[in-house]
């Protein structure tokens, strides 16, 4: 702890690290761990629009390479 490197879509990527901080703060508060963030670096993806829409597998709209 803390995690080297954190990389997802944002919409995951902000409920993850609020949750992670939170648990951070959280076990630092008890004297569980020493670290003030749970990640050293974050990444967050954009999205990949189609059509104006998400691109998914599971709406069927992805391009074949």
């Amino acid at each position: 702890m803390p995690v080297d490197q954190y990389i997802r879509r944002y919409e995951h990527a902000i409920l993850h690290l609020l949750y992670a901080r939170f648990f951070t703060k959280f076990l630092k508060d008890l004297g569980l761990v020493d670290a003030n963030e749970p990640f050293v670096r974050l990444l967050t993806q954009g999205m990949v629009l189609k059509d104006g829409e998400v691109m998914s597998k599971s709406r069927g709209n992805t391009v074949d390479s």
